[in-house]
């Protein structure tokens, strides 16, 4: 079997983008395009399930701790990682996505606790509803570029260096209300009011 093929469906059982943010899963090391038809499974990725994949003619490694999980600053012939990539054996982590995949390691451990309602303990972290936005343009454009953002649901602050402006701007939509219905002013007045106060001092 192909392995990108192979890991569509491992992507079916326990979707990636379900990991936490701070895990590395997924295809650590190989080819989407390479055969696969020997796997071994394990939980590390030690220096003898490396032989015995090796021995066993594996071409895939499921390990559900990730082999690659802080960034790597030597890859060297006495590398685990290496020697994978040098035998053609690819590496596979699911780890945190298996973790809360229906019928995974949670759930599974549920079961052996004889466990009836389960609820997570926490609840998935929410999508950010900010963003920052930080642009340089020319000096004659900031009241221009800055009045469209403004306009666009924004609260912006805007310092002047001497070429080019530096604006940025984070999107903070009920701020913008609450300072819209607490003053009489016109936007484009308020703006301008908030940018003399934040000035830079000489």
């Amino acid at each position: 079997m192909r392995l990108g093929n192979l890991i569509d469906i491992l992507e079916q059982i326990a979707p990636t983008n379900r990991a936490e943010s701070w895990d590395n899963v997924g295809l650590l090391v190989g080819d989407p395009e390479q055969n696969v038809s020997q796997i071994l499974l394990t939980i590390d990725y030690t220096p003898q399930v490396a032989a015995e994949a090796k021995k066993l003619g594996a071409q895939l490694v499921i390990a559900y701790h990730p082999p690659i999980f802080h960034p790597l600053k030597q890859l060297t012939s006495s590398s685990l990682i290496w020697n994978a990539i040098r035998d053609g054996i690819a590496l596979y982590s699911p780890h945190t996505a298996l973790d809360v995949a229906d019928g995974g390691t949670n759930d599974m451990l549920a079961d052996v606790l004889g466990m009836v309602d389960r609820q997570p303990l926490r609840p998935a972290s929410a999508q950010p509803t900010q963003c920052k936005l930080v642009v340089f343009v020319p000096q004659d454009a900031v009241d221009q570029v800055s009045q469209a953002i403004f306009d666009a649901g924004t609260v912006a602050a805007v310092f002047k260096a001497p070429e080019p402006a530096h604006f940025s701007a984070t999107r903070q939509a009920n701020r913008r209300s609450a300072n819209r219905e607490n003053s009489n002013e016109s936007p484009k007045s308020a703006w301008k009011r908030f940018c003399q106060s934040n000035e830079p001092k000489q």
